[in-house]
C-alpha cells in the first residue's frame, strides 16, 4: 500500500501518522506506539492540505503541489484555507471564519520543564490544552493563565523578555536531552519554584486578573525505553528512504525505533508530504550509515 503522510500529530496524549491511501484517497490515523514497520519513502514532498482547526478534520491539496526543496510544509492555498499562521504568527484579522472561532476560544498559559537548565514558556489552545504539551516533549509542565482569545500570547511574551526564559527550544536542544535522560527525581518543585517566582511578578502587573489561584501541574509519563541508558546510544536519522524496525517511544517529535539491535531516531514532521510504501512481504532494511545524522 502507498500512503500520502498529511500530518504527524498528537490526540489524546497518543502520537499518530495521518495517512491518505493514495488509490482510493481514503484517510486514516495509524498510532505510532509500538508500530512495526517496513517503509520506502519517497525523496519528493507533496503538499499535505490542510486541517480544520475546530474539527480535526483533514483535507486534501486540491492542486497536488510539489512542495519539495521548498522551506514550508504546504502551499499557500492550503496555509490559507488552515488559517493558524495567519492569525496567530502574524495577526492577520482577514483569516477564514473556522480560524476566527479557533482563535476566540480560551487559551491557557503554560511552563514546561524540559531539564534543570531547560524551561519553555507557551500558550495554547483549550482544543488542544494537553496535546500542545506532548508535541512539545516536555517533561512537566503547569497551566496557571488564561484568557479568552489571544491575550496570552502578551502575557506569554512578557515573561520571555523579563525572565529570559524562552518561547521556543530547538529540536537540537530537545534531541540532546532525550539522550542526556538526566531528568531528576524532583522536577515538579523545579516547575512549582520557577512557576512560584513568575506568578509573583505577575501578580503585581496588568495581567493579574489572568492568572489561576491554583495552578495544574502534571508530569509526562515516558516510555521504558527513553529512560533506559540504552537512549544515551540512540542516532538520529536524516536521510531515511528506507527504514524498519519497531518503535519503542515516542517523545515530541521524535520517534525512537528499534533496527537491527540498535536505537533510532527520526522526526515525524520529516514524514509529512512525503510518500510511504508499506512492505507486506516481511523485507527488513538494516539501517545504513550513511543514514545518521553525525552532527547531534
Amino acid at each position: 500500500m502507498n500512503y500520502l503522510v498529511l500530518d504527524y500529530l498528537w490526540s489524546d496524549k497518543v502520537p499518530y501518522l495521518v495517512l491518505c491511501e493514495k488509490a482510493s484517497k481514503y484517510i486514516i490515523r495509524r498510532e505510532i506506539n509500538n508500530l512495526a514497520f517496513s517503509w520506502n519513502v519517497s525523496s519528493y514532498r507533496k503538499c499535505p492540505g490542510y486541517m480544520n482547526l475546530l474539527t480535526g478534520k483533514h483535507f486534501l491539496c486540491t492542486e497536488n503541489t510539489d512542495m519539495t526543496g521548498m522551506e514550508f510544509e504546504r502551499c499557500k492555498s492550503c496555509e490559507v484555507k488552515t488559517g493558524f499562521r495567519d492569525g496567530f504568527v502574524f495577526h492577520i484579522k482577514d483569516i477564514n471564519k473556522t480560524a476566527q472561532k479557533y482563535f476566540q476560544h480560551e487559551h491557557y498559559l503554560y511552563l514546561a520543564f524540559f531539564s534543570p537548565n531547560h524551561f519553555k514558556v507557551g500558550t495554547t489552545n483549550i482544543i488542544r490544552k494537553f496535546d500542545r504539551l506532548y508535541e512539545q516533549g516536555a517533561y512537566a509542565f503547569c497551566f496557571f493563565a488564561s484568557a479568552i482569545g489571544l491575550k496570552v500570547v502578551e502575557i506569554e511574551r512578557y515573561i520571555s523578555g523579563h525572565f529570559y526564559i524562552p518561547e521556543r527550544l530547538t529540536n537540537k536542544v530537545k534531541f540532546e536531552l532525550i539522550k542526556n535522560n538526566i531528568q531528576p527525581p524532583d522536577l515538579l518543585e523545579s516547575l512549582k519554584e520557577k512557576h512560584r517566582v513568575v506568578a509573583a511578578v505577575l501578580g503585581a502587573t496588568e495581567f493579574k486578573e489572568y492568572l489561576w489561584e491554583k495552578p495544574e501541574f502534571n508530569i509526562i509519563q515516558n516510555s521504558q525505553v527513553l529512560n533506559s541508558e540504552n537512549i544515551r546510544n540512540c542516532s538520529l536519522l536524516d536521510d531515511f528512504s528506507q527504514i524498519s524496525g519497531t518503535v519503542l517511544g515516542v517523545k515530541g517529535s521524535y520517534i525512537i525505533f528499534e533496527n537491527a539491535g540498535s536505537l533510532y531516531a527520526i522526526k515525524g514532521r520529516k514524514l509529512v508530504g512525503r510518500t510511504i510504501e508499506e512492505l507486506n512481504n516481511g523485507t527488513y532494511i538494516v539501517v545504513d550509515k550513511y543514514q545518521l545524522r553525525l552532527d547531534i
